[in-house]
């Protein structure tokens, strides 16, 4: 039941919102309105490419892939290697007035460059082949836009069991993704106060019942604290 309300609630592949389609996102409606998009659907794909947009892209081959769908750059097929680099693409119509919008980017595994329509904003890592370097972490950016937004990220893994972008970008009003990650957090400490407090519960049996199932669930809970 649990699992199923998580899957019906907090399953960003099912929100209400517009997806792209082919790689064009309608992002309608007033400014003040503006949900939050996951951008996990139908992203334009390049692999084994790491195109700049001032590439001519006619010239390469492209397929349509949801984010998460594969989890490395092989993309379901057992006969390449996980491991390489790829290009992302997703176009975002807007309205006609300029305004300042969010974007959030969880862990691209393992290194990117982020573009906006032509400008470079952002790298985490080195995503260049020659010269890769990793390094994971959430971004967090803003920006001002109107009309069309080319968002195109270049992704390279050489170091971690997931390839390129896993998880769903998130996009909307600088208010609505503040939002989003203040509530993400919230729900992340109500979670580790109440591992925590299941340890010590767990602890407080151990040394008083001498029980050993209790202290390897204090372990357990432990190493879960320490992850999270």
């Amino acid at each position: 039941m649990f699992f199923y309300v998580l899957y019906c609630s907090n399953n960003k592949y099912m929100t209400r919102e517009e997806k792209a389609i082919h790689g064009l996102l309608y992002a309608d409606g007033s400014y003040e309105s503006f949900p939050v998009y996951y951008l996990s659907r139908e992203w334009e794909y390049y692999p084994d490419a790491l195109l700049t947009p001032e590439d001519d892209l006619d010239k390469y081959y492209f397929r349509y892939i949801s984010i998460g769908e594969y989890g490395g750059m092989e993309l379901g097929n057992s006969g390449r290697s996980p491991y390489g680099s790829g290009t992302y693409r997703l176009k975002i119509m807007l309205p006609a007035e300029q305004h300042t919008y969010g974007l959030y980017l969880p862990e691209i595994f393992s290194a990117y460059t982020l573009y906006l329509n032509e400008e470079k904003v952002c790298s985490q890592g080195n995503p260049d082949q020659t010269h890769y370097k990793d390094l994971i972490g959430n971004k967090e950016i803003s920006f001002t836009a109107s009309g069309t937004v080319h968002i195109t990220i270049i992704a390279t893994n050489y170091s971690h069991i997931y390839s390129g972008i896993t998880y769903p970008p998130a996009f909307g009003t600088v208010t609505a993704i503040q939002k989003y990650l203040s509530t993400r957090l919230f729900i992340s400490g109500i979670t580790l106060a109440a591992i925590f407090l299941f340890s010590a519960c767990s602890l407080f049996f151990f040394c008083r019942l001498k029980h050993k199932n209790a202290l390897i669930f204090t372990i357990l809970c432990g190493l879960f604290f320490v992850i999270s």
